[in-house]
């Protein structure tokens, strides 16, 4: 939320910088949320991320209760069915309809096989070969910014590697 504005402004709008999203998933609520962030294409994905982080309190603080009323219902379903009823659940699917997809869109998102591959196969990259430490992680020319504890950081590594 912090440096989403500031990387674009500062350094996107100028050209000094691109930004690529990529996802380090640690469990299903994690997957519900990054197959949702790239719900509609490149073109939607950053909007998408942006709602989905400014809204993120809110809808966390309904994981432990709908798992825990859900739960045993959710581990019967299909994969996709849970994902669905997760989105639903926790109110990810209310986020997307606010940035007009509807409920079809939002299913057919979270229900993509490619999608789903996609993002898996980041989250191994990430974790196996990258090795990050946690999320977020932010890269500069591939390697990991090692104390991006908030947008300073961020902002100081960048203004470093431009000026090499």
């Amino acid at each position: 939320n912090e440096a989403s504005q500031p990387i674009k402004t500062k350094y996107v709008a100028k050209g000094q910088v691109a930004v690529e999203l990529r996802h380090a998933v640690r469990d299903k609520a994690d997957f519900v949320a990054s197959l949702l962030s790239r719900c509609g294409g490149p073109a939607r994905a950053f909007g998408n991320m942006e709602a989905i982080f400014r809204t993120q309190s809110t809808w966390m603080s309904k994981i432990d209760g709908f798992a825990a009323a859900n739960g045993e219902k959710l581990d019967k379903l299909p994969m996709n069915q849970q994902l669905v009823s997760m989105a639903n659940g926790f109110g990810l699917s209310q986020v997307m309809k606010t940035r007009g997809f509807t409920q079809p869109q939002i299913n057919a998102c979270l229900t993509s096989k490619p999608a789903q591959d996609q993002i898996a196969a980041m989250t191994n990259e990430a974790w196996a070969t990258r090795k990050i430490a946690g999320t977020p992680t932010f890269l500069i020319n591939g390697n990991a910014i090692t104390q991006p504890s908030n947008w300073a950081g961020v902002d100081q590594a960048l203004s470093a590697a431009l000026s090499q």
